[in-house]
């Protein structure tokens, strides 16, 4: 199972179906574990085989999303690099993207481990529950099913808007500099009258 993850994930196979499959094979605790470990080494295997391969090889494989992850990764700090694990972008471009924009191996490990465990385990627990609701034996399945998929959906929507909270604030505070920096700003000086005219017109 794990290393499914680490075989799969450099080549662009979304990791969605692989932590389905581990929750419907493992269940919820299991599953979890073997899908954040994978998800954690396909991901960690997927930065350090872009940062050996370079722009031209994630190019072909990205095609025109790179730029625009590219911009979302170059922009954010470390809680912006934990939250864009929630957004509906692919993993193994994500990983991919952040080995390409100078991001610190340790900062890519420690914000990758912290951003997949809530998703992993949440999504892992909702596929853990479709065995049997595909039985047909559906006592206590659907509340179980209707608050997992409203975790998922939280989580997709949170750093979303935290991250239009973020760019308020940014946009306040150029706000705020332009303004301090017009006060100190000193108003330039009268130009001098040409030589040989005097500075008062004449009546």
């Amino acid at each position: 199972m794990i290393l499914s993850y680490i075989v799969l994930c450099p080549l662009g196979v979304p990791a969605s179906p692989m932590m389905i499959a581990g929750g419907m094979v493992f269940g919820p605790w299991w599953g979890s574990l073997y899908n954040v470990l994978g998800t954690f080494l396909g991901g960690t295997a997927t930065y350090f085989m872009g940062r050996g391969l370079g722009k031209d090889f994630v190019r072909h494989l990205a095609g025109n999303k790179l730029k625009r992850v590219e911009r979302l990764i170059s922009r954010r700090g470390f809680w912006g690099l934990v939250g864009i694990r929630f957004l509906p972008i692919p993993y193994p471009l994500v990983n991919y993207t952040a080995a390409l924009t100078g991001i610190r191996p340790a900062l890519f490990l420690t914000t990758t481990a912290i951003g997949l465990i809530p998703g992993a385990t949440v999504y892992t627990y909702f596929a853990s529950l479709l065995p049997k609701a595909a039985s047909g034996d559906l006592s206590g399945i659907v509340g179980k099913l209707a608050a997992v998929s409203a975790m998922l959906l939280l989580l997709t929507f949170i750093p979303q808007i935290w991250t239009a909270r973020k760019r308020r604030e940014r946009y306040r505070e150029l706000c705020a500099r332009r303004q301090m920096r017009a006060v100190l700003t000193p108003s330039p000086a009268p130009l001098p009258p040409p030589a040989g005219r005097s500075a008062t017109p004449r009546p």
